[in-house]
């Protein structure tokens, strides 16, 4: 058998693939989505600025609401607050400071 004739038999046996249909399955239908879980965005950890520790936790109660309605929402909220409890954000945020958290420890190399 030449390469020729290998390939108009491979072509031959290729058209008769080609013509039977596929058989449909039965899993075409979409299956119902059952109740959506509200996706939050992580909080992120607690920063030296008090609003954005405030912001932190508006986000973890409102965990619905668009990027930008929540940061107008926040905001407002943020005015409204009693300055007892805008301190209470403020004292977290001084916690941070004294925190050793960003500091880099550095390592002898021996020079």
């Amino acid at each position: 058998m030449d390469v020729l004739e290998a390939a108009k038999s491979g072509a031959r046996c290729w058209n008769k693939l080609s013509r039977c249909p596929k058989p449909k399955t039965a899993c075409l239908e979409k299956k119902p989505e059952c109740g959506k879980r509200k996706r939050c965005s992580k909080p992120g950890p607690v920063t030296n600025n008090g609003y954005m520790n405030f912001i932190r936790a508006f986000r973890k109660k409102h965990c619905g609401l668009q990027p930008k309605e929540l940061i107008m929402n926040a905001a407002r909220a943020w005015c409204r607050l009693s300055e007892q409890k805008k301190y209470r954000y403020r004292r977290m945020a001084c916690k941070v400071i004294k925190s050793c958290r960003h500091k880099r420890r550095r390592v002898c190399t021996g020079r």
